[in-house]
Parts: C-alpha cells; sequence; structure tokens
C-alpha cells in the first residue's frame, strides 16, 4: 500500500495547484481518471486511506 505523499503539498497548494480528493466506488473512480487524463491532469494518484474507507473498493484520487 502506497502513502500519500505530503513533503510539497501544502507549497504546491499554495503556489495555486489544486488538491482534489474523490471518494467512491472502483467504477466511479475509474471515471474520474478518465476525465483527468482526458483533461492534461499528468500529476495524480490513488491512495487507499488506512482507517478512512469501509469499504476496500473505495480508495482516493
Amino acid at each position: 500500500m502506497r502513502n500519500m505523499p505530503s513533503a510539497n503539498l501544502d507549497q504546491r497548494v499554495s503556489h495555486g495547484d489544486y488538491l482534489i480528493v474523490l471518494e467512491g466506488t472502483e467504477t466511479e473512480i475509474r471515471t474520474a481518471e478518465t476525465v483527468l487524463n482526458n483533461r492534461g491532469v499528468s500529476d495524480w494518484g490513488i491512495y487507499d486511506v488506512p482507517g478512512v474507507n469501509t469499504n476496500p473498493r473505495m480508495g482516493i484520487l
């Protein structure tokens, strides 16, 4: 399981980058992935957040 990177997160957001957090089924997350790819968003990832999701098919994008 990968951990969500946080080292530069505050700095990037303070410089105008966006932080988008999504929660949904695997199908919903994959749909969001397609939208992000189609819009040219290139720096993103899907992460499991321990203790947040009770459904193992859910994740954060």
